[in-house]
């Protein structure tokens, strides 16, 4: 028994006169599996001879070249006449939210999936990686320059509001600092009477004072019950179990050797002996549908995504796709190349990650864990 190993030279067989396909199977990843719903899309719409011509150039295009050095994988394809060099990209700043408009504002979508496929008609050529490179980046260019972008939140200031016991408090204070001056230039005479005034002054002083601790630690207590009542869990894990934070001081070459190691198998490739206690299991009773991707499928899937969810690196959200029909169609377009190819694009490689403290004291690597953001 070993490891399921990428098939390559796969023939598909329920469509004829298609090109010969290489499945590519990532570290740690297979598509061999992949659920996708049985039957056709009826609404379906069928791709002309044109787009039939670029899509079989697409997947008959000459695969990548991977050159490995020093532990750095460097891609280089033989239609960008280039040679082999060592790719280091700088870190991206986050794109800033974009303010786009309300699903009942019908007239603003209507206006922006037209003119987004103006312009993504005129200006979308070669590879389906530039292409869908470009139609990211136009998308969030003309969203930023119609809508613009949502302001960041800052806490506001709470102005400070005094209680009458406070206010009390304060003027008594006043009065003791007064009461001080006055004694040091008073004369022997008036001293006494001063420093008997002093004490009184004191004693109120501390008798509010006292009674202002006990109503704070009164409604400080009853904010914590509350808190408790609402969330227990949440409640022990924020008082037993709060974490540390600060800044990661390990260098960029550092983080990327540790994340190799964590997430690499350097014995992937080995067979594995038998076990007798793992269960065969029984032959599938129906294959799966391993036709193109299909329109209805990518509708669905958008569908049922959370309009308000937060947008991944290239800055765009669900709801531009829930609300532009013309432009969910061309998506679909590209995705149906990308499938039939069996190969990711390059833009989508990149990820954002963050590193979970689990001492209190963070700042190397051995003292934290690799979590998705």
């Amino acid at each position: 028994m070993k490891c399921v190993q990428p098939h390559s030279g796969n023939q598909r067989t329920e469509r004829s006169g298609q090109t010969e396909e290489e499945t590519i199977q990532e570290a740690n990843h297979s598509d061999d599996s992949l659920p996708v719903t049985q039957g056709e899309d009826e609404h379906e719409e069928q791709p002309t001879e044109v787009e039939q011509l670029d899509e079989a150039e697409e997947i008959e295009r000459i695969e990548p070249t991977v050159h490995r050095e020093d532990g750095i994988e460097t891609t280089v394809r033989k239609e960008d006449g280039i040679e082999p060099t060592t790719r280091r990209e700088e870190n991206e700043p986050r794109k800033e939210k974009i303010k786009w408009p309300t699903n009942a504002d019908k007239a603003a979508w209507k206006a922006l999936d037209e003119d987004l496929e103006n312009i993504l008609e005129a200006t979308l050529a070669g590879s389906v990686d530039r292409k869908i490179t470009a139609m990211t980046s136009i998308i969030y260019s003309v969203g930023k320059d119609r809508f613009g972008v949502v302001p960041q939140w800052k806490q506001p200031t709470k102005l400070g509001h005094s209680n009458r016991r406070q206010k009390k408090i304060k003027e008594v204070r006043g009065d003791l600092r007064r009461l001080k001056k006055r004694y040091k230039v008073a004369n022997e005479n008036e001293r006494l009477p001063l420093q008997q005034l002093r004490k009184e002054t004191r004693e109120k002083l501390k008798t509010l004072n006292r009674a202002e601790t006990h109503r704070r630690d009164r409604k400080k207590k009853a904010k914590e019950r509350t808190t408790f009542t609402a969330n227990p869990f949440q409640y022990m894990k924020r008082l037993f179990g709060a974490r540390g934070s600060g800044k990661l001081e390990n260098s960029r070459e550092e983080v990327e050797e540790h994340l190799r190691k964590t997430h690499s198998d350097e014995r992937r490739g080995e067979d594995l002996e038998e076990c007798e206690k793992l269960l065969t299991p029984e032959e599938p009773k129906e294959q799966f549908d391993e036709s193109d991707l299909k329109f209805q499928e990518v509708q669905d899937v958008v569908r049922k995504a959370r309009a308000g969810s937060a947008p991944g690196p290239n800055g765009i959200s669900y709801r531009v796709y829930k609300n532009c029909p013309r432009l969910i169609r061309r998506l679909w377009k590209l995705l149906k190349v990308i499938w039939r190819r069996r190969k990711m694009t390059e833009s989508w490689y990149k990820a954002e990650g963050c590193f979970i403290p689990k001492k209190r004291t963070p700042g190397k690597l051995n003292s934290s864990e690799p979590s998705p953001y």
